[in-house]
């Protein structure tokens, strides 16, 4: 079903996510206040952009996708968005937000319009192809999970209350930071072993040391890596306890692996 949809936010995320949903046939109207980076993505897509939520919506979009850089941000678009939808509009927040500023987003706009916590995961790469993943908390309806799977998602992973999909990808990006170090930090050490470190990339992009964020060491901007840093950093705020991992720890190793083990057979 095609409808019309409001994209929030057209950087690196957001950008692919709304240029994929006009490639899949809904009608799509980008918000973004750089005019550069507006001008670009409409001349890509051949689509409307505005610089401002206000005037997004005279389109009368069905859906909102909100894919701006902080909470603040999106907090200040759901406020504008209420102030002239109806509750049948569904807001999809997709900015990562810490668990606690997800409450209350959804706790600021009450029952103005539907709030969908919904932050995504996989790159670009993954927004541009519609292979996300999706974590999802709100009143979720069969017609809102058709448009993530037809449209930006290969998963959607449903969760009891606002707070929980922010919380698990907060952990999800300090698992990919842990791995982006480590695997960096291997490379480094690999001269001093008298190894070649672009064949130990090699061994490690195909085998049991593989993982997504160690494939992308080279590749990775700066930029990227410094929202797995704001991340791990609001996980830490959060409560997590983030003690340093010790790798050559071998019993503290095998006793986590243990405590893992347990807690998912419960």
């Amino acid at each position: 079903m095609r409808e019309t949809v409001a994209v929030v936010g057209l950087g690196n995320i957001g950008g692919a996510i709304a240029a994929r949903c006009v490639r899949v046939g809904h009608r799509v109207i980008g918000v973004e206040a750089d005019v550069r980076r507006a001008r670009a993505w409409s001349e890509m897509t051949g689509a409307l952009v505005v610089a401002r939520t206000a005037d997004v919506m005279r389109e009368l979009p069905d859906r909102v996708l909100v894919v701006v850089r902080t909470g603040e941000q999106a907090l200040q678009v759901a406020r504008e968005v209420t102030e002239s939808a109806g509750p049948e509009l569904a807001l999809h927040l997709m900015t990562t937000l810490d668990p606690v500023t997800a409450g209350a987003i959804a706790e600021a706009v009450g029952a103005a319009v539907r709030v969908l916590e919904q932050p995504v995961s996989g790159g670009a790469a993954a927004a541009v192809e519609g292979t996300l993943t999706v974590l999802s908390a709100g009143p979720s309806r069969p017609v809102d999970e058709a448009f993530l799977l037809g449209a930006v998602a290969a998963r959607v992973f449903h969760f009891e209350r606002y707070g929980q999909p922010a919380l698990v990808k907060l952990m999800n990006n300090a698992v990919a930071a842990a791995n982006l170090r480590v695997t960096a930090r291997m490379l480094g050490q690999a001269g001093d072993l008298g190894v070649d470190p672009v064949q130990l990339q090699a061994v490690l992009a195909t085998s049991s040391g593989a993982s997504y964020m160690g494939r992308m060491v080279a590749g990775l901007a700066d930029d990227q890596a410094s929202l797995l840093v704001k991340d791990v950093a609001l996980l830490a705020g959060h409560g997590a306890a983030l003690e340093p991992i010790d790798i050559g720890d071998t019993d503290g190793l095998l006793a986590d692996l243990d405590r893992a083990r347990r807690l998912l057979a419960d």
